[in-house]
């Protein structure tokens, strides 16, 4: 996921919207909190993984239509 985000992006630096913190971070950072979160990398690309119920937590990559 970082080197996906990445490549779209080209962020080292994101905005991060978590359960605990709010603001900015460095992408390997906020990747590897792992809480329910919004990854904002600019340019319209993202990250939003949720709360796990029974399994994984769904998680999606959030990209602007061009």
């Amino acid at each position: 996921m970082i080197k996906y985000l990445f490549e779209l992006s080209a962020a080292s630096d994101v905005y991060y919207m978590g359960e605990s913190y709010i603001g900015h971070l460095f992408l390997e950072q906020a990747a590897e909190i792992g809480v329910v979160c919004i990854i904002y990398c600019g340019k319209g690309i993202g990250y939003y993984q949720g709360e796990p119920g029974y399994g994984a937590p769904p998680r999606f990559m959030l990209l602007a239509e061009k």
